[in-house]
Order: structure tokens, then C-alpha cells, then sequence
């Protein structure tokens, strides 16, 4: 008996959580619609130098992150080159 009526309960309860968002759906939609401003120049701030110092930071992380990755690259082939030869000498 108790499960049923916690099983009823629930089912109200989502029932009525969507028909209050189903409701309140168009509205909000409204609220949220575009309004250009009339009164404002859009031209004011040319985007053309961050859009390019956005895509120049980029491309330079991605360059410093290559180059520290090759360093490192380059150390572990050293110190396994270093490894293979001192286990050649010991065999």
C-alpha cells in the first residue's frame, strides 16, 4: 500500500512539473527573443585583431607544446638507447 501511494505521489508530481513547464514554455520563449539595439553603432569595435591574436596564441601553444613534447621524446629514446647498450654489455 505504502509503495503504491509513493508510486502516485511521483507520478502527480512529474505530471505536474510538466505541465507547468509545458505552460510556461511560450512565454519564456517570448522573453528571450532578439532586440537589436537601435542606438548603438556596430562597428565601433573591429573583431579582425583578436579573432588574429586569438588564432596566433593558438598556433604558438600548439608550437611550444610540439616542441616540449619532441624534447621529451628525444630524452626517453637517449635514456633507452643509455639502457640497451649497458644491457648489451652485461649479456
Amino acid at each position: 500500500m505504502n509503495s503504491r501511494l509513493s508510486s502516485f505521489f511521483t507520478t502527480v508530481v512529474a505530471a505536474v512539473t510538466v505541465l507547468v513547464a509545458w505552460a510556461g514554455a511560450p512565454r519564456l520563449a517570448l522573453a528571450q527573443g532578439y532586440a537589436p539595439v537601435a542606438d548603438k553603432d556596430p562597428t565601433t569595435i573591429a573583431a579582425n585583431p583578436f579573432i588574429a591574436g586569438a588564432y596566433g596564441f593558438i598556433w604558438v601553444a600548439l608550437v611550444v607544446y610540439l616542441v616540449v613534447i619532441a624534447k621529451g621524446l628525444t630524452k626517453a629514446h637517449a635514456e633507452v638507447n643509455e639502457l640497451r647498450r649497458k644491457l648489451d654489455r652485461q649479456a
